[in-house]
C-alpha cells in the first residue's frame, strides 16, 4: 500500500489469477485472460510498513482446504523478487 506521496505504508499478498487457456493461445491475449470477476484476490490482512527491519525477509504461506481436507500447502519468501519495491513504485 502506498500513500499519496508514494511511500510504502503497508504490505499485503495477492493471488493474480488468469485464464490460462486464453493466455496460452497467444501472449498478446493477456489482457483478455484477466477480464473475469475476482481474477485478483488481495489480503486478507495488511502488514504495516516498519514492523520488520527488512520487509524482503517476510515469508508467505498458504493452505487450501476442501471439505476439511488439505489439498495444497506452500510457502515462499519475498527476497527472490527481481524488481525492488522502488522500481515497482516508479520512484
Amino acid at each position: 500500500m502506498l500513500n499519496p506521496a508514494l511511500e510504502i505504508i503497508g504490505f499485503t499478498i495477492g493471488n493474480d489469477m488468469s485464464a490460462r487457456d486464453i493466455e496460452g493461445e497467444n501472449a498478446l491475449y493477456l489482457p483478455q485472460a484477466k477480464i473475469y470477476r475476482q481474477c485478483c484476490a488481495l489480503g486478507p490482512m495488511i502488514r504495516p510498513a516498519g514492523t520488520d527491519a527488512d520487509p524482503t525477509a517476510v515469508g508467505i504461506w498458504m493452505t487450501i482446504e476442501r471439505a476439511g481436507n488439505v489439498v495444497f500447502e506452500g510457502d515462499t519468501r519475498i527476497n527472490p523478487m527481481i524488481r525492488l519495491f522502488a522500481n515497482l513504485i516508479g520512484t
